[in-house]
């Protein structure tokens, strides 16, 4: 098949807006989507247990190696071209996926696309839009997990230095056009069937039918992520805070049949994760004054986007469920017996 009869969807996210559990089902089915859709999904290398290599991916290698040296893309195009170019060009499906949520936000234009114009493929741009307090709110508890280095930053700080890059996707639009820029909101009422696995592939042009996967990535309530901000605060190193998590957990959840010990980083997080009472949800504690605040900056440029589209509206709701109903601020963190305990360890663990 002649490289101008084959699509390459690039799904650039947003962060926080279901990336991963679409890349999970992507390299999970591979061979299914392959076969039956005619969807390739080009996968990293693997190691000898099974494992993604981590040295060859998207983002490590064709996405770092353009922004960690200054925007050299030749580095990027050098990469596609020697590892992915042939393997696409041989196979024989039509519709290429690559996906990569650090594309929206890293890239500042849009020359990632431009190897793949080159070689006479067709390029079409997947993006999940989120509300900018969701964004802002779920970055802010990713960046507290433990995998990430040197992060210690109040919610209403990290709102007022932190830029939502929405004129990605009008830069995006302007280079490919609309037509082939698919903007969906990440809200579930408007995806099909409220599913998103089963929304991704439909505005891929493929219907896969029902899909029942699980949700990656499990998200902190506000009460944990305020303990995460403490215990950050401490300054203990990594490795410290790792371990400490893993004595906090073995003490305060059940951990029947889970091997704590040699858990790495991302899956502990996605353990306290999912063994932690959802109650209360970060957006649910936010006020009024501060998701408002948030919709008044981002108002122009989405409603830009919007009209686009010949919508009035991305989303069905600017705000939270709750918004305009009397509620409980959330007010400050009370810390149990045990994390007490545990704060001050890390307190006396302290570099």
């Amino acid at each position: 098949m002649q490289n101008n009869k084959k699509t390459i969807y690039l799904h650039i996210g947003m962060p926080k807006s279901g990336s991963t559990s679409i890349q999970s089902f992507l390299y999970e089915k591979a061979d299914e989507l392959s076969e039956k859709y005619g969807i390739f999904y080009p996968l990293p290398n693997k190691r000898s247990d099974g494992t993604i290599n981590d040295k060859i991916n998207f983002r490590e290698i064709m996405l770092e190696a353009y922004y960690r040296k200054k925007g050299n893309i030749k580095s990027y195009n050098k990469f596609f071209e020697d590892n992915f170019l042939r393997t696409i060009q041989e196979n024989k499906c039509g519709k290429i996926i690559f996906s990569e949520e650090f594309i929206f936000m890293c890239c500042r234009d849009t020359k990632i696309t431009d190897i793949f114009i080159k070689h006479g493929f067709d390029v079409k741009i997947i993006v999940y839009l989120r509300k900018p307090y969701e964004y802002i709110a779920t970055l802010w508890q990713e960046n507290l997990k433990p995998y990430m280095d040197n992060f210690h930053c109040s919610l209403e700080e990290f709102a007022q230095t932190t830029d939502i890059n929405y004129d990605l996707i009008l830069q995006f639009i302007e280079k490919l056009g609309r037509e082939n820029v698919f903007v969906r909101p990440f809200e579930k009422a408007q995806w099909k069937n409220n599913n998103l696995i089963e929304d991704f592939f439909e505005t891929a042009g493929v219907n896969i039918g029902q899909v029942d996967f699980p949700v990656q990535n499990s998200s902190y309530n506000r009460n944990l992520a305020e303990f995460m901000l403490l215990l950050k605060g401490t300054g203990i190193s990594q490795k410290e805070l790792v371990k400490l998590l893993k004595d906090y957990v073995r003490k305060t959840m059940s951990c029947e049949n889970s091997d704590i010990d040699n858990m790495n980083d991302f899956d502990l997080t996605e353990f306290i994760g999912r063994n932690t009472s959802g109650s209360p949800k970060i957006a649910d504690t936010l006020s009024n004054k501060f998701i408002d605040n948030l919709n008044n900056r981002y108002s122009e440029i989405l409603n830009r986007i919007s009209r686009i589209y010949g919508k009035e509206n991305l989303f069905l709701n600017n705000y939270p469920d709750f918004y305009g109903k009397e509620r409980a601020e959330y007010d400050s963190l009370t810390l149990s017996y045990e994390q007490l305990n545990f704060l001050h360890k890390a307190m006396s663990l302290q570099n």
